[in-house]
């Protein structure tokens, strides 16, 4: 008897199971879910460095990595902007180093040229930072703060500018797609 109760309720329950419901949607009823980069929406806001200390990372981004073979520059791809994030979010030796160093950018242009860093031309700013940037490699930074930023900003600048989507794209389109090696990793920018 309770094999007969059992062998008839299982047909109505597998009935049940796939006949649609009114609380569940068909597939064609689906709404579409869209994303968009925040970049896309508005510009990058910096958070970390003030005014005068965003517009010094900015001239050194500028003397760094400009543009160059149709490939774009630092600035073109908003390093300054993405290392304002990322100083902000580093250890604290990092942020030390950026701080002094622009700090030191600024009050050295002011006592020599009586200018900004950022209000400097390419002679006038590399008449301060050549001599620090000739500091030998070393596994520890050096003791000065300029030769420490500089070699700190130096890499970061490169790094950031060379793995922006920007300049993977430049350079996808100047060797065509077939040679590129890269793996399409790059940063966004950060919003």
């Amino acid at each position: 008897m309770q094999a007969l109760a059992a062998a008839s309720a299982v047909p109505a329950a597998a009935s049940a199971q796939s006949s649609p419901t009114s609380t569940t949607a068909s597939a064609e009823e689906a709404t579409p879910v869209t994303t968009e980069l925040l970049d896309v929406a508005g510009p990058t806001v910096p958070g970390y460095f003030d005014e005068r200390r965003l517009a010094s990372l900015r001239r050194i981004c500028e003397l760094f990595m400009p543009p160059m073979d149709g490939k774009p520059g630092a600035i073109d791809v908003e390093v300054p902007e993405f290392l304002d994030f990322y100083v902000s979010q580093s250890p604290d030796w990092r942020r030390q180093v950026y701080d002094a160093g622009l700090d030191t950018l600024h009050s050295v242009a002011l006592a020599k040229f009586g200018k900004t860093f950022a209000e400097l031309s390419d002679a006038q700013a590399d008449q301060i930072i050549a001599k620090p940037l000739e500091v030998q490699w070393a596994p520890t930074l050096p003791d000065d703060a300029l030769a420490a930023f500089l070699r700190e900003a130096k890499m970061d600048v490169m790094h950031a500018t060379m793995n922006a989507r920007d300049y993977a794209d430049a350079a996808r389109n100047e060797r065509g797609r077939s040679s590129v090696r890269s793996a399409s990793l790059y940063w966004y920018r950060v919003e």
